[in-house]
């Protein structure tokens, strides 16, 4: 009885072994017909190259667009001075970071640093932190789709940027790769 399970078992996972290696050559004969494909149109062009005396590489070329969105806190408008601040918020209005007495003379902000209570104080805030959210973006795009575009044979010729007036400063522009290969 023992034996005869044993064997039933033997039997289900052969069964099941050669349906996984069935569909694993299954799959790499699709690529492999995909691949060869290409490769006879790669000939085929070579060939007609050759015949109209092109000695250049023909060159196939792709745009990728990194569309950067980047968020700017609601109703905050660089350069303008708000009504209320987070940083008066947070520390106050009435001294360097507050807690003076209403008729206390405020000390005047260290040399070379802007104000903590000042519109331009909060301005280099915001921007710290968009550029590091576009840095961090850049960063995901360059590990993933910059990484697999390599992988498949692109090589990058230039980057460029789409950006229009304004939108910078709403964190909205993009970014173009151009890249190419060999046909």
């Amino acid at each position: 009885m023992e034996e005869q399970k044993e064997l039933d078992e033997l039997k289900r996972l052969m069964t099941e072994q050669q349906s996984k290696l069935a569909n694993t050559m299954a799959e790499m004969e699709m690529k492999a017909s995909t691949l060869q494909e290409k490769l006879d149109k790669k000939s085929e062009l070579s060939k007609s190259n050759a015949k109209a005396g092109v000695k250049k590489v023909a060159l196939e070329y792709k745009v990728v667009e990194l569309d950067m969105s980047l968020k700017v806190p609601p109703g905050f408008k660089f350069g303008e001075q708000q009504t209320t601040t987070a940083f008066t918020k947070a520390f106050g209005s009435s001294s360097a970071f507050g807690g003076g007495a209403p008729n206390a003379r405020p000390e005047p902000p260290l040399k070379g640093f802007p104000d903590p209570t000042s519109k331009e104080f909060e301005d280099q805030a915001v921007k710290k932190d968009m550029k590091q959210e576009a840095r961090k973006q850049l960063r995901e795009f360059e590990n993933t789709t910059l990484k697999e575009l390599g992988e498949d044979g692109w090589t990058l010729r230039s980057i460029g940027s789409i950006v229009i007036p304004g939108s910078v400063l709403a964190g909205e522009y993009t970014h173009c790769y151009y890249f190419s290969r060999p046909l």
